[in-house]
């Protein structure tokens, strides 16, 4: 460092520039020799390409007009030279540059126009390290297998780390952190659950449970950009993006472990929702069904957490090793952790003793993650759901059921039988609004596979089916039981003697979930919209905003809300510019927008 700053202290002397003149030119030949190739190919990518928007010394001109015209320079019928600029922030604007980065009345009458590539190419390359499936338990919830699913970068890091002679512990270990980080966009610091932005919670249940985000361009373009969110459509004006989760349960596995070590988290993301939902940034669709998902995915996360999977041997192979929240457990135990009770006090419905024995003594699940799906899935659909350690949520117009996850029989006692399709049966879960006991067993006949339309192989297997009825409080004592078996109603003998049943009636139904997450649920519950143009307060809202939105609203809000009085012209800003300035939701660019248009408008006025 004393040699660098003594140098730099004082300009290099004549000799010195000479001598790194001949150093340059050497190295400079040494690094171009392969220009003479005959054959030459030529690939140019440029990361963080976002910089080439950048102004060069001409105010007029941008390092990507500058890099345009040295291509330009490339013969046209060269074939050997292709380029390709790369950025984590790729804002669909770019495709479309601007006047003052792009000047096509300069080039009129002076250059022929020339084919271009299209901006944006659809390269699918999700699941190609997937091969057979697995044959056993022990394969089905091995990590380095569940790395081939989704993205190809998972299991080539995994490959090229075991390569370098890592255990296979810590490489699990190593690209779990990596993909929270990823999901986080962080650098491995640690987020406090009260830190969580918008953008972090939906990464975080996006890889989970999935809530819907269209209507949201800015926050899908963020989720892309840094969250870890597949770009799954582009419309065709290049205006809007849109984003998605599908099934990478490195994704899953990470979210799931950073929620479940703090309950806050998870109640911040809660928060999120409500709070979105009330303000109609935009649609979440049911909140119901969406509620009923983070219940079941608590309700796995603390089984998991209470029967974790038996600890390798000393030198475990590859498929003995487990992604964090990526093993499968007993139907049972998912169950006693949802209802409280014990084994032997399980009351199921209208279900024979055989087939509870059953399905008690031999279900096991596995996920840890939802997907939307738009069909009802057959056996062979569930069987591949269970390879891939996922449940599903249904489409509105699907009949019976909201929610389904895959239950294995398993009836050998070792971890190493074949799994099998006629071993596969399901779980179902249907959120309703109607609470008395009637409309339960009326609407009972409509749970069962038949309805649904749900193929199995083995169509004699027992089911379970579980009804939430999120918005009821159930019997009117206080001491009566919120959950109860679902009675045969109108269902046949024989998918009444195989079905196992169980109604919830509210949130307090669910002894999984503590007071403080409670509330958060019950709060995302109510702030269901009824469809009116109803604008909410913003937690955040400053004192100033609230004052203003009150005094351009009479009569909407009690008139026992305080407020302040402002000039009738601040009316004018509410009509054309109805969202609020100071709303944190909004980007640094679209408040100076507002902003500006507010004084403009102030301007007008006054004139």
């Amino acid at each position: 460092m004393n040699e660098i700053s003594s140098r730099s202290a004082r300009p290099p002397t004549v000799y010195e520039k000479q001598t790194q003149l001949r150093e340059g030119l050497r190295r400079m030949k040494e690094s171009t020799k392969f220009i003479g190739q005959d054959d030459l190919r030529v690939f140019l990518a440029i990361d963080q390409a976002s910089e080439l928007l950048a102004s060069s010394s001409s105010p007029d001109l941008s390092f990507l007009s500058i890099f345009r015209g040295a291509l330009q320079k490339i013969p046209s019928h060269s074939t050997g030279f292709f380029s390709i600029l790369a950025d984590i922030n790729s804002p669909l604007s770019t495709f479309h540059p601007t006047s003052l980065y792009d000047h096509p009345n300069r080039r009129i009458g002076k250059h022929k126009p020339k084919k271009l590539f299209d901006p944006v190419y659809q390269i699918c390359t999700f699941d190609v390290h997937v091969s057979d499936p697995p044959r056993d338990q022990h394969q089905l919830q091995s990590a380095f297998r569940l790395l081939s699913y989704g993205s190809p970068f998972w299991r080539a890091y995994a490959d090229e780390a075991k390569r370098k002679g890592l255990a296979d512990n810590e490489i699990i270990q190593g690209l779990t952190q990596y993909a929270l980080q990823k999901l986080l966009s962080t650098n491995g610091q640690s987020v406090p659950a009260g830190s969580l932005s918008d953008s972090q919670v939906f990464a975080l249940l996006g890889s989970t449970i999935q809530p819907p985000t269209l209507g949201a361009s800015h926050l899908n373009s963020q989720l892309i950009s840094s969250h870890g969110a597949q770009c799954m459509h582009i419309d065709p004006s290049h205006l809007k993006l849109t984003s998605g989760y599908p099934s990478q349960f490195i994704l899953s596995s990470a979210a799931n472990q950073y929620l479940a070590s703090d309950e806050a988290r998870l109640i911040r993301c809660i928060q999120v929702l409500a709070s979105i939902n009330r303000q109609r940034l935009f649609n979440l669709g049911d909140v119901g069904r969406l509620v009923s998902r983070i219940i079941l995915l608590r309700a796995m996360q603390i089984t998991m957490q209470n029967t974790p999977p038996s600890p390798p041997a000393a030198d475990p192979g590859p498929d003995l090793i487990t992604m964090p929240f990526g093993h499968s457990v007993r139907l049972v135990d998912f169950l006693q952790t949802l209802t409280g009770w014990d084994q032997e006090h399980f009351q199921l419905g209208s279900i024979d003793k055989e087939n509870k024995e059953k399905l008690l003594a031999e279900g096991r699940v596995f996920w840890n993650h939802f997907i939307s799906i738009d069909h009802t899935p057959s056996s062979a659909g569930l069987l591949r759901q269970l390879y891939r350690g996922l449940a599903v949520t249904c489409r509105h117009h699907q009949p019976s059921f909201d929610q389904l996850f895959t239950i294995y029989l398993h009836s050998a006692p070792t971890t190493t039988a074949v799994i099998d399709e006629k071993r596969i049966t399901f779980g179902a879960v249907c959120v309703s609004n109607s609470s008395d006991d009637e409309s339960v067993a009326q609407a009972s006949y409509q749970w069962t596979p038949a309805h649904a339309g749900i193929k199995l192989q083995e169509h004699r297997h027992p089911y379970l089916v579980l009804n939430f009825r999120l918005h009821e409080s159930g019997p009117s004592k206080a001491s009566s039981p919120r959950i109860h078996p679902i009675p045969r109603g109108k269902a046949s003998p024989n998918q009444a003697r195989r079905r196992a049943a169980l109604a919830f009636y509210g949130l307090h139904a669910f002894p999984c979930l503590s007071l403080d997450l409670r509330l958060a649920l019950q709060d995302l519950l109510e702030s269901q919209t009824d469809g009116s143009a109803l604008l909410i307060f913003s937690d955040q809202a400053s004192e100033l905003s609230r004052s203003f939105r009150l005094q351009c609203s009479p009569e909407v809000w009690a008139s026992s809300q305080s407020y302040i009085f402002l000039p009738n012209h601040s009316c004018l800003f509410v009509a054309c510019c109805p969202l609020v300035p100071d709303d944190p939701r909004f980007d640094q660019l679209a408040r100076y927008r507002y902003c500006y248009f507010f004084f403009f408008a102030l301007i007008i006025i006054s004139a």
